[in-house]
């Protein structure tokens, strides 16, 4: 996918979720529910060691049944890394941190590249080095409140949530009313119980009430 229709597509989302499994079956699952219950951006954690070579059975399998889905790489802390992932296919890039020797491989590459950052600083120091939609990381460490302050001054920003946000209907409203453009959720969604034990149908359903919740509190401001 190209790199606007990536930052067009999580924005008309709404949701970044993000997931990591050891066990390939479960990963390649994961993604099907995933596709089939209406989402088109999907993150995979850079954790484990073998996670780059499921990252790749992803990406073949997202290509061949998943048309028109955003596959990306989390968790990248550094530059090697994320070539790595962008030469198996990566989307995008998310970072937990802000890394700016990230910036010229992703902008190279034309993929889309999604720093994290926690000050006004970094978030300036970001946009400056390209980044056209930052990850507030962790989003909980100064909460709606924060975030508000921080589209004062920069009300072009656009921002992702991420780490400690819930799926419930009214932390994501706080979250939303404050400015975000999309919010991130990992194991609030991608339950560990359900994925070790086979839950699909589970998941498939958070991940529907999930999105309507998304739907429902965004409709009346028109986000993007």
């Amino acid at each position: 996918m190209e790199r606007l229709d990536v930052y067009y597509t999580i924005g008309r989302q709404g949701l970044m979720p993000c997931f990591y499994h050891a066990d390939a079956g479960i990963c390649l699952e994961a993604v099907r529910v995933s596709y089939e219950n209406g989402l088109r951006v999907l993150e995979f954690s850079n954790r484990g060691a073998g996670a780059y070579h499921l990252f790749a059975s992803l990406r073949q399998y997202a290509t061949k049944y998943c048309p028109g889905l955003a596959l990306g790489a989390g968790t990248i802390g550094d530059a090697a890394t994320a070539a790595l992932y962008i030469q198996e296919g990566a989307d995008f890039i998310v970072s937990p941190s802000l890394n700016l020797g990230m910036a010229p491989v992703c902008h190279r590459n034309r993929v889309a590249w999604i720093p994290g950052c926690q000050t006004v600083s970094e978030i300036t120091s970001a946009e400056e080095a390209g980044a056209e939609l930052i990850k507030l990381f962790p989003a909980g460490a100064g909460g709606p409140a924060f975030l508000k302050a921080v589209l004062g001054p920069l009300p072009k920003t656009k921002i992702l949530v991420a780490g400690d946000v819930s799926a419930k209907k009214e932390n994501l409203e706080t979250w939303f009313d404050a400015g975000a453009m999309a919010v991130g959720l990992c194991s609030q969604l991608f339950r560990k119980d359900w994925l070790s034990t086979g839950a699909f149908d589970e998941l498939g359903s958070m991940m529907k009430k999930v999105i309507d919740t998304i739907h429902e509190i965004r409709t009346p401001t028109a986000h993007v």
